[in-house]
């Protein structure tokens, strides 16, 4: 999921400045536990979910492509996972 602005400003689905031979295009999330094992921070790398949150109403075809079928969906799944554990 690119950023608002790389869409906005390039038309990509991805960011094209980031320097991807570390960690490739995927995404990838890693999460910090506390000592009950219980996961109190979700780091979400290589996207950009929070422009899915946030920038909603910027751009129309951001809101279409990005933001309704991959940021809202995301965002639910990760409460979902919080109330229930």
């Amino acid at each position: 999921m690119p950023s608002v602005g790389t869409y906005l400003n390039y038309q990509l689905a991805y960011d094209p400045e980031y320097d991807f031979d570390q960690f490739g295009h995927e995404p990838r999330y890693f999460a910090i536990y506390d000592d009950h094992h219980r996961m109190v921070a979700l780091i979400c790398h290589n996207n950009h979910y929070g422009d899915g949150w946030e920038h909603e109403g910027d751009d129309r075809s951001y809101f279409d492509l990005f933001s309704e079928p991959q940021a809202y969906p995301m965002f639910i799944n990760i409460l979902f996972y919080v109330m229930t554990h």
